[in-house]
């Protein structure tokens, strides 16, 4: 009986290519799509023109290859292995393509979505058996493995990478009549802060928060009119840099600024630079040169964590290393600069980690002038740190839309809260620097400069990232603090508040490398638009620009800035304006109750019955040097309803924190009582629903049930 199958080893390349087909479009298609809107990703690996070439033959290639070789060792053991092996990759890859199908659907369960890819996956591998006109079909779709690469490589910013501009060589830097001999240089960029996060009721620098930051300021000078000039990592950090307003279709990379403060430094200075996600500084000047074996192991290492991500509902992938972290440290062998930043081999460094890390490198020895640079993704999301320094090993998933804006304001106020106590830890980390400076003999002739690259916005139902009119003022102001080396110029017009050196003269970040290059010595490229923040008042800009889109739109303000009254007024609201390090944030009608005992408090009886995640951790309270349960979550049960519900919570008789439950699931609700309610060892713990007001409060103690499992 003739064999009408395609599963003969004769035809086995014709198998391989429905393979290449199925697989272009379930494993290469998506992830090439993702990259391709985000080539950052590649950036930040500092990938050239043959690594991008490479990861797309292997992103087309491997798999099917992978597949066709276990089929083609199946067949050594019949017809029937080889049928088996070949109907279950056709099934493994048609359930890649269904479970991705499901996600887009909505559906963010296993037990739903699983099934269906497996069932989808079945059929599929049955009618490819049984049917030529599905065969025929799969060799018309392996068409794929060519139209995915082509789609990849249209894309204007993915074609600029792969065929940058010529080198244009080494700047001609020219220094200025009388310069002083060049200085250390420390430039720490943060991510993501508005200045409103670190400003007390008095409109300075909290020195008790953020004793640091205020420092600085007391020994240079604080731009409290700084605002940046892009809403995006990939443009705002080029234009620190390079004193260039942004043009949207250039890259983050050398080749489209030749002219940065690390090409006009390179010859004056030794270069120690941590670039986050951008490729300004020559890859064999700042990191020494990376291996071709090594980026693309490091590359492939992320690009499995990335489709593990597209692959997996929300319920399977918690455990994966979160997305918005960093593009090239997503793996577990870590970024392409792991070596470089003096981790262990093997490790996965912390955002934190690298930025505590990065002070091992300012040393004594500085016969030649050095340019310490490092671009610290923190206090950027994932907010896991406290101000101690330690990650909350409790932390709990606030409602959240997919396009990152909080459903709900007391979401909203939640994040906020998690982004002011990272914050904190950054500030931290800065105090380290200052000291190794101090240390090192290198602070009073050092040029020290802070700054963020953009804000962040913490309005109820606006993006967090996006610049709009409402989110303004929390994303174009920025802290900028500069300490200029003992000797030189100031700053004109700068006054003294409180101790702190303010300037409110019109700064924006393109000026901050004209500044360094000032200080130095150094005459500014022709290139670059913004001028030096010691130039004479009479030379004023008259108005301020922000680049805030894909298409480089730009809106222009006066020389004041938007107005942040609002959002500032809205942040002491909910955290109030104490020295608290960590902003548990209050319902203003209970905020009065915080920090009353129990004892002193009426109940009126008994309340519906509360379960608390992660119970036993509160219970007895055992924390670590790198990390302390903090977030305390739970649940009403027995399905009561009844709408949003405010909640007390009082430690070892004292009410230490009031929250309330989220609209979007009102039997949910998350406390953040701070680390010091707690004692190491047993605690007492209580949970009241509370109704009225602070001034006239009614309780009923919630009774605790159970303890779920670990919180996500």
């Amino acid at each position: 009986m003739r064999d009408n199958s395609v599963l003969t080893r004769p035809r086995l390349p014709l198998l391989w290519l429905h393979f290449l087909g199925l697989s272009a479009l379930s494993v290469a298609q998506p992830l090439l799509q993702l990259c391709g809107q985000s080539p950052e990703f590649f950036i930040a690996h500092r990938a050239r023109s043959v690594d991008l070439l490479l990861v797309v033959a292997g992103v087309v290639l491997i798999v099917p290859s992978v597949l066709i070789a276990v089929v083609w060792v199946a067949g050594w053991f019949g017809q029937r292995a080889l049928k088996a092996a070949s109907g279950a990759s056709v099934a493994t890859l048609v359930g890649a393509m269904a479970m991705q199908v499901v996600k887009h659907a909505g559906v963010q369960n296993w037990t739903l979505a699983v099934p269906v890819a497996v069932i989808a996956g079945v059929l599929a591998a049955w009618s490819y058996e049984r049917s030529a006109n599905v065969r025929s079909a799969a060799s018309v779709m392996s068409i794929s493995i060519l139209v995915v690469p082509i789609l990849f490589f249209s894309r204007p910013a993915v074609w600029r990478l792969a065929t940058p501009p010529a080198d244009s060589g080494r700047i001609e830097v020219r220094r200025t009549p009388h310069a002083p001999p060049p200085g250390p240089v420390l430039f720490v960029i943060m991510d993501e802060i508005p200045l409103l996060s670190i400003l007390d009721a008095e409109n300075k620098i909290d020195p008790v928060l953020y004793p640091n930051l205020a420092r600085l300021a007391h020994d240079g000078v604080w731009f409290r009119n700084a605002t940046t000039v892009s809403d995006d990592t990939r443009w705002a950090v080029p234009a620190i840099v390079s004193g260039r307003y942004p043009q949207t279709r250039l890259m983050p990379t050398r080749a489209d600024y030749p002219e940065t403060l690390f090409t006009v430094l390179e010859e004056s200075h030794r270069l120690e630079v941590v670039e986050a996600v951008t490729g300004l500084c020559d890859s064999d000047t700042c990191q020494g040169g990376t291996p071709l074996g090594t980026r693309l192991l490091a590359i492939a290492d992320d690009l499995r964590i990335l489709y593990l991500h597209l692959l997996l509902t929300d319920d399977l992938r918690k455990r994966l290393p979160p997305l918005t972290s960093d593009w090239a440290r997503w793996g577990v062998k870590g970024a392409v600069e792991e070596g470089r930043r003096r981790a262990a081999p093997g490790s996965h460094p912390s955002s934190l980690q690298v930025a505590r890390a990065y002070a091992d490198w300012i040393s004594t020895e500085d016969r030649q002038p050095t340019f310490y640079f490092v671009h610290s993704l923190l206090p950027h999301s994932p907010w896991q740190w406290l101000p101690t320094g330690q990650k909350n090993s409790t932390r709990t998933a606030v409602p959240i839309d997919g396009d990152g804006a909080a459903r709900e304001s007391w979401g909203v106020a939640q994040y906020y809260q998690r982004h002011l106590m990272q914050t904190e830890a950054v500030d931290a980390v800065i105090g380290t620097y200052v000291e190794r400076l101090k240390k090192a003999g290198l602070y009073e002739r050092c040029l020290v400069v802070v700054t963020a690259d953009h804000g962040v916005s913490f309005s109820p139902g606006l993006p967090r990232r996006e610049f709009t009119d409402e989110t303004s003022a929390e994303i174009v102001r920025v802290p900028l603090v500069i300490k200029f080396p003992a000797g030189q110029p100031g700053v004109p017009g700068t006054i003294t508040i409180a101790g702190q050196m303010v300037s409110d003269r019109n700064a924006e970040t393109v000026d901050i490398a004209p500044t360094v290059l000032d200080v130095l010595g150094v005459e500014l490229p022709r290139a670059m638009n913004g001028a030096s923040l010691r130039r004479p008042l009479d030379q004023e800009r008259a108005s301020k620009t922000v680049v805030f889109d894909q298409e480089g739109h730009a809106r222009s303000f006066g020389p004041e800035g938007p107005d942040p009254t609002a959002a500032l007024r809205r942040k002491f609201a909910l955290f109030g304006a104490g020295t608290n390090p960590y902003r548990v944030p209050r319902p203003p009608q209970f905020a009065g109750l915080i920090g009353r005992p129990v004892a002193g408090l009426r109940c009126s009886g008994a309340g519906p019955a509360v379960a608390i995640d992660s119970l036993a951790k509160f219970l007895d309270y055992r924390p670590t040097p790198d990390e302390s349960p903090f977030d305390v979550a739970g649940r009403f049960v027995g399905g009561q309803g009844g709408g949003v519900r405010y909640v007390a919570l009082a430690v070892n008789g004292t009410i230490r924190a009031v929250t309330r439950t989220w609209e979007s699931d009102p039997e949910r609700w998350l406390a953040t009582p701070p680390l010091d309610a707690w004692r190491t060892g047993r605690n007492d713990v209580e949970v009241f629903l509370v109704r009225g007001d602070d001034r006239r409060p009614q309780l009923w103690r919630a009774p605790i049930t159970r303890t779920p499992g670990e919180s996500g």
